[in-house]
């Protein structure tokens, strides 16, 4: 006898924006005495996708209540403006860069500023997988990156 089960899923889609700390200056955190520490953090706020470009993006990271401290931050997102790699791994360099978010060599923390996520290659992207999540609860992330950093052309 052969039996047969349907099974059925639903799910709800949020959508999260994850933000890069860009400016690269000295900067000590808290207690840690750590320098230069480099920060992603995840957006608090919820959105549809529709951020008015990598301008609102960037926007967006900057004036959410998640953000660690007075850096600039940028949205860790790729679009027509701004690009991590036109190829896989971003073979040809950074010079595949635009306007990009992280920096080349470098660790990247949580907000927390203790817990490292990863380091970034010289081509100024991580390797995969993480050292830690970006974030403590997995969540869905908003980014038009495919898996080898390349723009999805996806858009929300």
């Amino acid at each position: 006898m052969k039996i047969t089960i349907l099974i059925t899923y639903f799910f709800s889609l949020t959508i999260i924006v994850g933000c890069g700390d860009s400016v690269d200056i000295l900067k000590t955190y808290g207690s840690t005495g750590t320098s230069g520490i480099k920060k992603i953090f995840v957006t608090t706020s919820l959105t549809n996708g529709n951020l008015g470009g990598v301008t609102g993006a960037d926007s967006f990271c900057n004036n959410d209540s998640n953000k660690p401290d007075s850096s600039t931050y940028k949205a860790l997102i790729v679009s027509n403006t701004r690009r991590a790699c036109t190829t896989a791994e971003c073979s040809g360099g950074p010079s595949e860069h635009q306007d990009w978010v992280m920096s080349a060599n470098t660790n990247y923390y949580r907000e927390d500023g203790l817990t490292l996520i990863g380091t970034t290659t010289d081509n100024g992207i991580f390797s995969f997988p993480l050292i830690n999540s970006i974030d403590f609860i997995p969540v869905l992330y908003l980014s038009g990156l495919t898996a080898n950093w390349q723009n999805s052309g996806s858009t929300c």
